[in-house]
């Protein structure tokens, strides 16, 4: 029919054979709404959770959350999807005992829809079951056991920092402690004996060498007393040379105490702000919309069914019909030149 005086054949063709897309159509629709109304009807009950920023975050950066972190809170649809979550509430609603013989992936598949809307930090949660307020109960456990694992794996990272802290704090103690008493320890006594006896030896040898400068004339005294200066003058350099040796050993050891007492009361302080923080980490989880039971159903759609079934009737008749007069026209054609 690609003349125009073959279309305009067609249109009283088509109203002389008007009884068929009427008859498919009035089939089609009959057919179709009654196994429409015969099938199982199915409610889809949603509940909206909120991934909210970790508290305490600047107001700033909240209000530009790139597309790339946006992306990334996809991960939150596997943490309510996960298959234990699943298998735990089809145990508490007891929807296996309806469908023993159905595998439980099958089942999430047909039942539970976890979607995080596109560049919003909202997560939907849809639960599909024949019975509505059902629905809308699973829909809401899915949603609430979500929020507590969240909150429970956010604890619990929280106490694994604490413990990580806690244990460097204990090992900084022993640390601190042991510098502590090393710092109080024998290096300055040893340093007090040492410039004592120094001390001592230094009035000596003053009062020798004044007897030497007193007394020239004397040989065999002269002789005990430069033996003797020599004597004092060696183990005043020798006991300066383990002065000197100490205290380096003590302001060793007084750097290693200011830097353990540093550490400690930097781990302290890291332990305390951890424990004012707990809970503020990481995402919070939030139901925002805890949705409603569903008067509804979303399956079977009555509505739509009946009016495809329709289209595809009223067209398949149209179809045949040209297929008809195609066919006539040809047979008519071959007649009239045969």
């Amino acid at each position: 029919m690609n003349k125009p005086w073959e279309i305009i054949e067609f249109i009283p063709y088509v109203c002389q054979h008007w009884r068929i897309p009427v008859i498919a159509c009035v089939s089609a629709l009959t057919l179709t709404l009654a196994i429409s109304l015969q099938l199982p009807k199915r409610y889809t009950a949603k509940v909206v959770v909120s991934i909210e920023p970790p508290a305490g975050s600047d107001a700033r950066m909240v209000a530009a959350i790139s597309p790339v972190y946006l992306e990334s809170l996809k991960g939150y649809e596997r943490v309510a999807s996960s298959d234990s979550l699943f298998a735990r509430a089809v145990e508490n609603f007891h929807l296996k005992e309806a469908n023993p013989s159905e595998p439980i992936e099958a089942m999430k598949r047909r039942i539970l829809k976890i979607s995080k809307i596109r560049e919003t930090r909202l997560l939907e949660i849809s639960a599909t079951l024949g019975d509505p307020h059902m629905a809308h109960q699973f829909a809401q456990y899915i949603a609430q056991e979500t929020v507590a694992m969240n909150r429970q794996e956010s604890a619990a990272a929280d106490r694994d920092r604490a413990s990580q802290v806690e244990h460097e704090l204990a090992e900084s103690r022993l640390r601190l402690d042991k510098a502590s008493k090393a710092s109080l320890g024998s290096a300055r006594s040893a340093i007090e004996a040492l410039q004592s006896r120094n001390d001592a030896d230094q009035d000596l040898l003053a009062k020798l060498r004044l007897e030497l400068a007193e007394n020239p004339g004397d040989s065999a005294r002269e002789v005990a007393v430069k033996a003797a200066v020599v004597e004092l003058e060696r183990e005043i350099s020798t006991n300066e040379a383990k002065i000197d040796a100490a205290s380096a050993r003590r302001e060793r050891e007084e750097a290693e105490f200011n830097i353990a007492q540093s550490e400690y009361a930097s781990l302290s302080n890291r332990l305390l702000d951890l424990q004012a923080a707990a809970g503020t980490g990481g995402e919070r989880l939030r139901i925002v919309d805890p949705g409603i039971v569903p008067e509804r159903p979303t399956f079977p759609n009555v509505l739509l069914d009946v009016l495809l079934a329709t289209v595809i009737a009223a067209a398949g008749s149209i179809s045949y019909i040209a297929l008809s007069f195609s066919y006539q026209r040809r047979r008519a054609h071959d007649a009239l030149f045969r």
